[in-house]
């Protein structure tokens, strides 16, 4: 292995017993070479670390390192600090790299070299393969504001597992994961990225492959916290796009949609059966979170918003807590009973 190799592969592992293996393999099995891979562990608590340490005795490009658990934003934080490649791609524990993905990447920044390379991924659903997504922007360079709200919008923004960094920036500009973050790590991620290289080059070439294990995801789970967390995520992203962009309108739009998007998501998360909250209890915290000072931003009726956007929007204009609770039940049935992914 180089010195300094052309990719560092990070990925962080927490209690992957199951699926490390695999993911790792996928990347060692790449006729492409000239690359490392450093896998934090993340305080596994299952076999995952002894499975790191007999793979790293086998294989000279892997390197493991042990950390106490403090989340996967710190392990991650812990691979970039420790990365010496050119570029930088992360994958997670349960996914996998398609078989020539390296070749053809570097092949590509070799030719077209790029501050910031996204790239399709496909999407495996408890083993089944359920769709692609592709970055869709026509231009690469960002020549005005707007362009930034047209990537940040797209479904391959948010996710850091099909992008590649530049370590340079990364480091010369201290870009790291909020580790304060429970929801919004990756995109927050992204979005300091994106500000600071004004660039989206984009390969649509599917070379990842997500997967998804319902039955094992935190997100099936209720969490009481969520709005909390969800409020964190949403003045994060409130503070780096005001810092770049002041108080423009289409800011405005697109915070007042986020907001209308998260919150919805924590009153459909209250008919999960984990809750175990009453109805009144229920009404209740709508209420509270009516209080929250940036729960203004929903209450605005915007015509620039629109599909089920706007139309989340005029439920919130009417301000009424029955209203938004009775509207959640019918889309968190909805949701529930639909078999493709939902973004809320």
């Amino acid at each position: 292995m180089s010195e300094n190799p052309f990719f560092s592969v990070i990925v962080p592992c927490y209690n992957a017993e199951r699926t490390i293996k695999d993911t790792l393999l996928s990347v060692l099995r790449q006729k492409y070479k000239d690359y490392e891979i450093i896998c934090v562990d993340d305080g596994s608590e299952d076999g995952s670390y002894m499975i790191l340490k007999e793979m790293e005795d086998r294989y000279l490009k892997l390197s493991v390192i042990k950390k106490k658990n403090s989340g996967v934003a710190e392990a991650r934080n812990t691979g970039i600090q420790n990365a010496k490649g050119k570029y930088v791609l992360f994958l997670d524990a349960d996914d996998e790299m398609k078989d020539g993905m390296l070749c053809e990447l570097s092949d590509y920044l070799i030719k077209n070299p790029s501050l910031w390379l996204c790239f399709g991924y496909e999407v495996i659903r408890n083993g089944k393969k359920e769709n692609e997504v592709y970055p869709f922007l026509e231009q690469d360079h960002i020549r005005q504001e707007k362009m930034i709200y047209e990537i940040i919008n797209q479904e391959c923004f948010p996710p850091i597992w099909n992008k590649v960094y530049s370590l340079e920036i990364l480091k010369q500009r201290e870009i790291q994961f909020n580790k304060e973050l429970k929801y919004g790590e990756d995109f927050c991620f992204n979005l300091k990225y994106l500000l600071l290289c004004k660039c989206f080059y984009k390969n649509k070439k599917v070379f990842y492959q997500y997967n998804i294990q319902e039955q094992n995801s935190i997100t099936s789970t209720y969490n009481k916290e969520k709005y909390k967390e969800m409020y964190l995520y949403f003045a994060e992203t409130k503070n780096l796009l005001e810092a770049e962009m002041k108080n423009s309108e289409i800011m405005n739009v697109w915070l007042q949609a986020l907001y209308i998007r998260l919150c919805f998501s924590c009153y459909m998360d209250l008919h999960r059966k984990e809750c175990s909250m009453k109805w009144k209890e229920k009404i209740q915290f709508i209420e509270t979170t009516k209080k929250s000072p940036i729960h203004k931003y929903s209450l605005s009726d915007n015509n620039k918003l629109k599909g089920k956007r706007k139309i989340f929007n005029g439920i919130f204009c009417v301000n009424s807590s029955v209203i938004l609770y009775i509207t959640s039940v019918m889309f968190y049935e909805i949701k529930k009973h639909s078999q493709y992914k939902s973004r809320f």
